[in-house]
């Protein structure tokens, strides 16, 4: 009987170590994410928590994960619950969750492609692509592409479309880790971004940026044209901004912000789900 508990309990931590592997989730990784042309964004781990549903998940900028076997499940605060967003044993075409969400809206995610003799970052290991759709609520695939050792390296979809640039994972350094607040980070042009995480409940982020000094207003508006909120008012210097949109009390819906510079103006939509 002891053999047999030793024998489960190695298999155990290979399991774990094998999903470790694929999905990093160690407090103090750091992933820096890239959009063209001038757009970064730092997502890190400062630190675990327990949800309500009793399990341990890590904190990755206010998105929460947690890893079994060769699963890896996501808490979603809206259904009080986690789903399963990758399961890196499947195979191209498996349908990884299916379930109703919320009103009239079904969480589909399948995984799409998978190629294991990829390299990225100077990694050589498997590559996976999962779709996530809910077209029944928005017209909208997100692509999310996973690779070994690495964690998520891409997130593509007609809202945003970055890519990841640099990684520290565990301590080791891969590809260009330089801080999103580095001074040396060059704005090449005039920029909005799309605002994340879309859709959003009720906290969501908005960078943009300035390529010269400038009066900025950026403004939210409801799907009538109506203004919400306005969000910034004031002169800034050129560079890299970001800014935190809190709608908690703003019904669910689709709104607008629009970002004006020197009579220069940008638009995007965004989604609020409560």
């Amino acid at each position: 009987m002891k053999t047999i508990i030793i024998i489960a309990l190695s298999l155990f931590s290979f399991i774990n170590l094998n999903a470790q592997h694929i999905f990093p989730l160690h407090i103090g990784d750091r992933w820096i994410y890239w959009e063209y042309p001038s757009y970064f964004r730092e997502v890190n781990i400062q630190s675990d928590t327990t949800m309500t549903n009793g399990k341990l998940y890590y904190n990755l900028n206010s998105e929460f994960y947690r890893q079994q076997g060769d699963s890896v499940f996501k808490y979603d605060p809206s259904l009080n619950d986690e789903y399963l967003l990758f399961d890196f044993s499947a195979e191209e075409g498996d349908i990884i969750t299916n379930f109703e969400y919320g009103v009239n809206d079904t969480l589909q995610i399948i995984l799409n492609y998978k190629f294991e003799n990829g390299e990225y970052l100077g990694v050589k290991g498997t590559y996976f692509t999962f779709f996530i759709n809910q077209t029944q609520l928005i017209d909208d695939e997100v692509s999310l592409s996973v690779f070994d050792s690495l964690g998520i390296i891409g997130r593509n979809s007609t809202w945003f479309n970055e890519n990841l640039s640099g990684a520290v994972i565990d301590g080791t350094v891969y590809g260009n880790v330089t801080s999103v607040d580095n001074e040396e980070v060059k704005v090449l042009s005039f920029s909005l971004t799309q605002n994340f995480p879309n859709p959003f409940n009720p906290v969501t982020t908005i960078n943009y940026s300035l390529d010269i000094n400038s009066y900025v207003n950026l403004v939210i508006y409801n799907i009538i044209g109506e203004k919400v909120e306005t969000l910034v008012s004031e002169f800034q210097n050129a560079g890299n901004h970001k800014i935190n949109f809190n709608a908690s009390n703003l019904p669910s819906g689709i709104y607008f912000y629009k970002l004006v510079s020197n009579s220069r103006v940008l638009v995007k939509k965004m989604l609020l789900i409560k």
